[in-house]
């Protein structure tokens, strides 16, 4: 019997999680990752059915407890939102900030799911937010001897990375030395190096008030730890936050009250992307790879033109 056709926003689904097409993201060694992953036991987690509302602020927000399930690779990411919104936001591809050295970048987690269903269901109720563990939790997962520490007190000048494989340089400038001191660092795939102090800006290394002090652990190796329950924060993605305007556009275009439920993100504008693997951004460093990316993410398996074609949206925006 002919196994029966699967509707077409099934299939995306499933195609889009399971797609490792492209070698650049997926084979060998791969450049980014892996990162703290975070996963639930039961199906429909609450903190999914009641997500969080959009706000343009930053600091994070008590979310859901979850599993950390250990280092895994970012998952492809589907359509997040209504698949039939009206208004639909397409940009390049997942921005990957955990690659970004700093304490934020430190922080963040991405949700790898064991059940499919959860997949599912958290793309179509995403928002505008990037789940990220509190900084002690973080801490906790530092492999001993692995540490950076200050020998005197000063500040972070920069933080260099490499783009294709696993190397950082941290520049430091410290209160009794005239020249900056530069430390490189290198990791296994087994590891994940974080940066836990940010670089100071020039007036405040002007005014001679150091960073940090003797001592303090400026970046160090860790290893997150594997089905331990742990806090889950939601802090705002200033990428998606530049949506929330458009909403009150949107609201005064229409005449709706202040207290009426008006549009909202997730259920009037989604937010897609041509690439569904998760990158840090398109420089020139990468122009040799656009091509062979875009032509099997969205020439030969035609992830975008399909989900458009499922979609039809009334209002498409493009994002940059």
């Amino acid at each position: 019997m002919k196994e029966k056709t699967l509707p077409e926003e099934v299939s995306l689904v499933n195609e889009i999680r399971k797609c490792w097409d492209c070698p650049w993201f997926w084979e060998g060694i791969p450049p980014y990752g892996p990162y703290p992953a975070i996963d639930w036991d039961e199906l429909f987690p609450e903190a999914m059915r009641h997500p969080l509302p959009p706000t343009f602020d930053v600091a994070p927000l008590q979310w859901t407890k979850a599993n950390a399930i250990g280092d895994r690779l970012l998952e492809p990411a589907a359509l997040k939102g209504c698949r039939k919104a009206p208004i639909m936001a397409l940009g390049i591809n997942p921005n990957l900030s955990s690659y970004f050295m700093g304490p934020n970048g430190a922080t963040h987690c991405y949700p790898c799911f064991s059940k499919v269903v959860n997949y599912a269901y958290y793309h179509r109720h995403a928002t505008i937010f990037q789940e990220c563990l509190d900084e002690e939790t973080i801490r906790s997962w530092i492999v001993k001897e692995t540490e950076l520490q200050a020998c005197a007190d000063g500040w972070i000048l920069a933080v260099e990375r490499g783009t294709d494989h696993r190397w950082l340089c941290l520049t430091v400038k410290y209160v009794d030395m005239d020249a900056p001191v530069r430390y490189e660092m290198t990791w296994k795939p087994d590891l994940r190096t974080v940066v836990l102090v940010s670089v100071s800006r020039q007036e405040d290394i002007e005014k001679g008030m150091p960073a940090f002090t003797k001592g303090t652990v400026l970046a160090a190796k860790i290893r997150t730890a594997k089905k331990r329950q742990v806090s889950v924060y939601k802090t705002g993605s200033g990428y998606y936050q530049r949506l929330l305007p458009l909403l009150e556009e949107c609201r005064r275009r229409f005449n709706l009250p202040n207290e009426a439920k008006g549009p909202t993100i997730g259920e009037d504008i989604s937010m897609y992307d041509m690439v569904g693997c998760a990158s840090p951004g398109w420089s020139s460093q990468y122009d040799i790879l656009r091509f062979p990316i875009a032509n099997r993410c969205v020439g030969k398996n035609k992830y975008v033109v399909r989900q458009l074609l499922q979609s039809r949206p009334a209002i498409l925006l493009l994002v940059s």
